[in-house]
């Protein structure tokens, strides 16, 4: 119960470390969280965490940037990131990112967003941007 206090209470605690990045839990909601994440460089007392920005798109279809994925994961097999920002709990409305650990920084592969909650998954959400 007290780690949930500090949840609400916004305090980050850390959840997983891998060496490209330290991912952070800040914030968690009824069904989806938001995270931090670092590039880790050098050990001990001279280890250095470097904040990271993921690019986004607004409502309007905007592109912008955020320090703070909701949903967010990582395949440390593909090197690939995913994250997926629910409108409600039922997930058919939201935005959902696609990444690539790739030059020290996540690159944008695929965004799809739908404003709209009308019963239709992300399958079937339109893709706002793609890199292919």
């Amino acid at each position: 119960a007290e780690q949930n206090e500090s949840y609400t209470q916004g305090a980050c605690e850390a959840s997983e470390w891998t060496k490209i990045q330290a991912h952070v839990s800040c914030k968690v909601y009824a069904y989806q969280n938001e995270s931090i994440w670092f590039t880790v460089e050098g050990e001990g007392d001279g280890m250095a965490l470097n904040q990271l920005s993921f690019d986004v798109f607004d409502e309007r279809g905007l592109r912008d940037s955020t320090e703070a994925p909701i949903g967010a994961s990582f395949d440390t097999g593909s090197n690939q990131l995913r994250t997926f920002a629910k409108g409600r709990g039922l997930g058919d409305c939201g935005n959902e990112g696609h990444y690539t650990w790739e030059d020290g920084s996540f690159k944008l592969l695929q965004w799809r967003q739908k404003p709209n909650c009308d019963g239709k998954y992300r399958d079937e959400w339109p893709i706002s941007y793609s890199k292919r």
